[in-house]
């Protein structure tokens, strides 16, 4: 603690006069420090500045607050709100507005970067820390309260420094997947509709002409367990493992936020009158659907609930290889989407708007963001390794012996030729190297993931390293091949 202390005070004198004994004691104190204790010495600036970070973001947030707060209704600048009233203070019209939000898009991409590798542990830690500090600003806090949490505080500041930063082993890319997928798990999943919430209030404030529903302009995307480039453990079996472990956790969430919905809408057909159309879709869903691991809702006066219920338990048999192709489980988000409208026009005929604008909006929001695979995977491939393969695979198929021999032009010319062919290339039992059967590989995963998981799981093939025509088209080649050819 006292060599710390001691850095920190020089640094902070060094920052406000640079004198040149100075820095050299500085230099010399550090390098005199024994192997141990400088590792000590840097891991307490480390955490110090992560904690450093954490107090900020909260300030941000307490600052925020207390602006809204104090100024009523004027609009904060830079606040989507500031936009939508500068668009109108313009004179934009409705029609170039619609047009502008309809243009929008922004995909934010997660990637498994060196620098982002914090373990779980500590991650959950530091939000640990910053739920504890966003309590201590809660003014009916009781002296007793306020003293328990802040000993809380030094509980979790003492864990930090005692819990090992990295992993004692190399992460493997479903690490890195989990890794990437806690930020949806813990804010992006609720956050998100909340952004289109805010903008669609605003819109309707300035243009209530309009009915408005914003279209999906802010996507999530990730490379993690799609980026085979330079990394052979990302093979075709752990993108599907990828899109599976993403499946699961957007079904996990489903399933928690229609079950908190059920101990909200206790709604009973005694008093509230539902449509017609609820009605018929419980009975469908008796008739397909076998509850087994939701237990039935026993009080038929609560459609709602009942309902509900048949919506877990098809979400559940998502999970079943049995399930696939029968009516008993969902096979596309539409599906997913029509049975959350069926409960929002219900609602509304027994004039339970507020219900539905505000608790099942935001999971017909969050459907309409996720769908079934969470975020789109990009695939990427080096664009050797596709070479590599088609030399292999026109000679296996007596094309030409040494695809990679010939000029760009030739190659050109054969790959519009192998286009327009609707035959295949190869038999399923072509004996192929391991390499060159992994690059295939990918195409018959992505094949099965659209057709698993939705369209939207994968929507990007980049190349990279690509220096001419010939490689783009390789690509389309192998794409236009049969599945199981792949």
């Amino acid at each position: 603690m006292d060599q710390v202390e001691k850095i920190r005070e020089m640094s902070k004198a060094l920052r406000a006069e640079f004198l040149p004994e100075l820095y050299a004691e500085f230099v010399k104190n550090v390098k005199s420090m024994e192997p141990e204790i400088r590792h000590r010495v840097i891991r307490a600036f480390a955490i110090y500045f992560q904690l450093v970070n954490i107090a900020e973001q909260n300030h941000r947030i307490r600052r925020k607050r207390d602006y809204e707060r104090s100024a009523g209704e004027a609009v904060q600048p830079g606040s989507i709100e500031n936009v939508v009233q500068s668009l109108k203070e313009k004179n934009v019209p409705l029609e170039e507005l619609r047009g502008m939000i309809g243009d929008i898009s922004l995909e934010l991409v997660m990637t498994a970067h060196p620098t982002e590798a914090t373990r779980r542990a500590v991650l959950d830690i530091h939000k640990r820390i910053a739920d504890e500090m966003m309590e201590l600003d809660n003014p009916t806090l009781t002296y007793r309260e306020r003293e328990k949490l802040r000993d809380k505080l030094l509980n979790e500041v003492l864990t930090l420094w005692q819990t090992d930063e990295l992993r004692d082993r190399k992460p493997t890319v479903i690490d890195e997947v989990r890794n990437g997928m806690y930020f949806f798990h813990e804010t992006l999943f609720e956050v998100l509709p909340e952004v289109y919430e805010e903008l669609e209030r605003c819109l309707t404030k300035h243009y209530p002409e309009e009915a408005w529903h914003v279209p999906t302009y802010l996507r999530f995307g990730s490379w993690i367990g799609g980026d085979r480039d330079g990394n052979p453990s990302v093979t075709a079996a752990i993108t599907w493992q990828t899109l599976t472990m993403q499946r699961n956790l957007v079904i996990y969430k489903y399933e928690q936020n229609i079950r908190s919905l059920m101990r909200q809408m206790s709604f009973s057909t005694s008093i509230a009158d539902i449509s017609p159309e609820l009605t018929e879709s419980i009975k469908l869903d008796r008739e397909n659907i076998e509850l087994r691991i939701v237990d039935p809702w026993t009080n038929e006066k609560e459609p709602y609930r009942i309902k509900m219920t048949y919506m877990l338990q098809k979400l559940s048999n998502m999970r079943e290889e049995e399930f696939k192709g029968t009516k008993q489980r969902y096979h596309e988000v539409s599906e997913l989407l029509a049975d959350l409208g069926v409960i929002d026009r219900s609602l509304r005929h027994h004039y339970a708007d507020y219900v539905a604008d505000t608790l099942l909006k935001k999971l017909i929001r969050q459907v309409e963001l996720f769908g079934f695979h969470l975020a789109a995977l990009d695939v990427r491939q080096h664009s050797k390794e596709h070479e590599n393969a088609m030399t292999e695979v026109l000679a296996k198929a007596g094309v030409i012996e040494n695809y990679s021999d010939l000029t760009e032009e030739a190659k050109l010319e054969l790959l519009h030729h192998l286009l327009s062919d609707v035959r295949p290339l190869l038999y399923e039992t072509a004996e192929l190297t391991d390499t060159t059967k992994e690059c295939l590989d990918v195409y018959k995963t992505i094949y099965r993931a659209q057709k698993e998981f939705g369209q939207g799981c994968i929507t990007s093939y980049l190349i990279s390293m690509t220096q001419s025509a010939s490689d783009f088209l390789e690509v389309l080649v192998f794409a236009k091949e049969p599945p199981a050819a792949c």
